[in-house]
């Protein structure tokens, strides 16, 4: 007798048994009937529970590590990517720019300077 066959004479077997039972239920009387619905009721008021702290023990530690992933991400989803300047949109300044403009390459060595003038010259 191979796997296979055992495996079919217990599907068979527990067809049987089931068919059974089926039977033997509607040859209960009343009573029987409702004290086993009473013991049914009673036994999956008592699961409910257990169900119920089951859940609740996955309950913290997956808000634990809810709250990590989120630590963990929160810095990288805060940050707003900007535009990024490419090679064509960088201003450019060259030494001809500097050379041909109307203030001369001095304005743009002391440009500190005039500025700090300019500050001075608003406050006093």
């Amino acid at each position: 007798m191979n796997d296979l066959d055992l495996e079919r004479e217990t599907e068979l077997w527990f067809g049987r048994a089931g068919e059974a039972l089926r039977e033997s239920e509607q040859q209960l009387d009343a009573v029987t009937l409702m004290r086993l619905r009473a013991i049914r009721a009673r036994a999956l008021a008592e699961a409910r529970p257990v169900a119920a702290r089951h859940a609740a023990n996955w309950a913290v530690p997956l808000a634990a590590a809810a709250g990590l992933a989120t630590w963990a991400l929160l810095p990288r989803l805060m940050v707003a990517p900007g535009p990024v300047a490419g090679p064509a949109e960088v201003a450019s300044v060259d030494a001809l720019d500097l050379m041909t403009d109307e203030h001369g390459p001095d304005f743009y060595r002391d440009l500190e300077f005039y500025a700090w003038l300019q500050a001075r010259g608003e406050h006093a």
